[in-house]
């Protein structure tokens, strides 16, 4: 009934059930190819064959045929009912988010939002950006649109000043800095539309726009002449999306959408189907093919891999990580302590103790021999009464490395989609903050950048009050390493870290390193 009211025809309508033998992947890769096919619309619980679906998200990009899904279970509740639902693992939702942004899937969390996307995908008109430019005959509507605007990260850039100034030279009290507002002076002059509309076409560059026009475009006087003037101005600009906000009658909005108009009675929920055709754009447009790079021979990782041994591994993949030297006695300790003239990091190493810093097995700016060797003996006491069961192989000493952020980078295999590779804020607060991003890996150089750029907390690399701007490219470098070295493991590896990964103003290196490898069963 929506899809009727809003004048959207279902072509074809397949229900896979619980996919005994026909899934949603298989579906979307045939409608991929289905000539008649624009827009694929699908209500997925769980994803049973990772690689499958992927293959099908990149036929539709390939044909540029947006897919728009609503995948159920975001919380743990509704994961364990997809589960139970469909007897599949019903996976991590922020894989299921990588997944489908990367491959260019948009992904929906309503049906409603759904057919919104679908109606702003039927003039086949995807922006590659994400500018957007609002007019309006009303100055609270330009406001609210330009709140929802920046709300959807979507970029209301202004009008250049003197293209705001020629405006000015048309309607005095207008306010033309985006949004646009062309007043009430729109009902005596409605020529005004098109000058504004074109002026921010040609002057502002936007990608996309959306028009605030109330009840006008209903009215018998004049929505069929704002109509005519619309087309008139947009026949110029076949690349740039034109949605509209309107209260009309249903044959008027038709009117509109015959002519590739796409009309709402929401404003924000349109700026949400235009940030949608920007997604598509910008995935159509996107040439890079991060998971065609030639992968480099594996190496046998061990079974139980110590901080040093998976150091040692991720070195041979160009990761670069601290020198540091083991020592199993206080004597040995203060040895290694004298060779050093900085001071010194002290850490346990063990196969059995992921988490150091939880069984007091990490000790910070160890100045002095004797110093080392009584934290050794602490730390001993201290591990062997958290982790009586432990392997200890002794104590890892490395110098102090100088202050820069702290990331972590990692990698795991998915049961579902395979090898990725993970990038976000790290050291002890890494769990705190959950400010990360994932990709299949490997990933390209321009994949690992826009990884780092969608971090909430990027900022902190670029040197806020007058702290060092940190090595952006030596991090992009190093997710890329590490990416490749997920990918050519993925019969062995579980998962692989390197927290923390510090950035510092020339280069990154890891302070830490885990490995586990995949259990046979």
């Amino acid at each position: 009934m929506s899809c009727h009211e809003r004048g959207l025809g279902i072509g074809q309508w397949v229900t896979t059930g619980n996919e005994v033998d026909i899934e949603v992947a298989e579906v979307i890769k045939m409608y991929a190819a289905e000539e008649s096919v624009h827009t694929i619309l699908a209500y997925v619980e769980s994803i049973k064959n990772g690689p499958l679906m992927i293959e099908a998200l990149e036929a539709a990009r390939a044909n540029k045929k947006p897919v728009v899904i609503t995948k159920v279970g975001r919380s743990e509740v509704g994961a364990a009912a997809a589960s139970s639902h469909t007897a599949s693992l019903a996976g991590e939702d922020a894989i299921y988010d990588a997944i489908f942004k990367q491959y260019g899937a948009y992904r929906v969390q309503s049906t409603e939002e759904m057919i919104d996307v679908a109606v702003a995908a039927r003039p086949r008109i995807y922006p590659v950006g994400k500018k957007v430019g609002l007019v309006t005959i009303s100055g609270g509507a330009g406001i609210l649109m330009a709140d929802a605007a920046s709300d959807l990260s979507l970029d209301v850039a202004p009008m250049p000043i003197d293209a705001q100034e020629e405006m000015k030279k048309v309607l005095p009290f207008a306010a033309p800095r985006n949004p646009v507002d062309v007043t009430a002076q729109f009902f005596n002059d409605l020529s005004l539309i098109p000058k504004f509309t074109k002026a921010m076409l040609d002057r502002g560059g936007y990608d996309g726009l959306v028009g605030f026009w109330t009840s006008v475009a209903g009215s018998p006087l004049l929505g069929k002449p704002l109509l005519e003037y619309l087309k008139h101005t947009m026949k110029d600009y076949p690349d740039r999306l034109f949605l509209h906000v309107m209260l009309a009658p249903q044959e008027m909005c038709e009117a509109y959408e015959k002519e590739g108009f796409p009309t709402f009675t929401d404003p924000t929920r349109a700026l949400a189907a235009l940030k949608a055709m920007m997604h598509f754009g910008m995935s159509f447009a996107d040439k890079t093919e991060g998971n065609k790079i030639a992968l480099p021979t594996s190496v046998t990782l061990p079974n139980a891999s110590t901080e040093q041994q998976a150091k040692a591994i991720l070195q041979q993949f160009g990761l670069s990580m601290v020198q540091d030297e083991l020592a199993s006695t206080a004597d040995a300790v203060m040895k290694v302590v004298e060779k050093h003239s900085s001071e010194m990091v002290m850490k346990i190493s063990s196969p059995d103790i992921l988490h150091k810093s939880d069984v007091g097995g990490v000790v910070l700016h160890l100045k002095t021999a004797q110093e080392a060797a009584t934290a050794f003996e602490d730390m001993m006491a201290s591990v062997k009464k958290l982790e009586p069961n432990a392997q200890i192989d002794g104590v890892l000493l490395t110098p102090m490395v100088e202050e820069g952020v702290d990331m972590i980078l990692g990698a795991r295999i998915d049961p579902i989609f395979g090898p990725l590779v993970m990038i976000g804020m790290g050291g002890v607060h890494a769990e705190i903050f959950k400010d990360v991003a994932f990709m299949r890996a490997p990933v390209s150089a321009a994949q690992a950048r826009s990884m780092v750029d969608s971090l909430k907390l990027r900022a902190l690399l670029d040197g806020p009050r007058g702290a060092a701007v940190s090595d952006v490219n030596a991090l992009v470098d190093a997710i890329v390493k590490m990416s490749v070295f997920a990918a050519s493991h993925e019969q062995q590896l579980d998962s692989a870290e390197i927290n923390p990964l510090r950035v510092l103003p020339n280069g990154c290196v890891g302070l830490d390193a885990l490995i586990q490898i995949r259990e046979v069963v």
